[in-house]
């Protein structure tokens, strides 16, 4: 929804999509849905999850992180790159 909210200019549509994406972070989820190939097309999607991500950070976020920065290092997650950059860039501001 946010994809076509977007694409139409429709802003309060976006804002409602942007909630609901909100709302369904977990912290089951976090780690695939900020490495997503949607979220690297947004910059307010990013800012959104990075920040939940930074929030709530655990062991679990941890060890997730490793495997996606091996994925992203080894090429496989190319678009995920600027989402990296601004999670450590968060995450070194705490």
């Amino acid at each position: 929804m946010y994809r076509l909210a977007d694409k139409l200019g429709l802003e309060e549509l976006q804002a409602l999509a942007l909630a609901f994406i909100s709302s369904r972070l977990t912290e089951n989820n976090i780690l695939r849905e900020v490495f997503s190939s949607f979220t690297a097309v947004y910059p307010v999607i990013q800012e959104l999850e990075v920040s939940m991500l930074t929030a709530n950070f655990s062991e679990k976020a941890s060890e997730g992180l490793k495997e996606m920065t091996q994925k992203i290092c080894e090429g496989e997650k190319p678009y995920c790159a600027d989402v990296l950059l601004m999670l450590i860039q968060k995450m070194g501001a705490k």
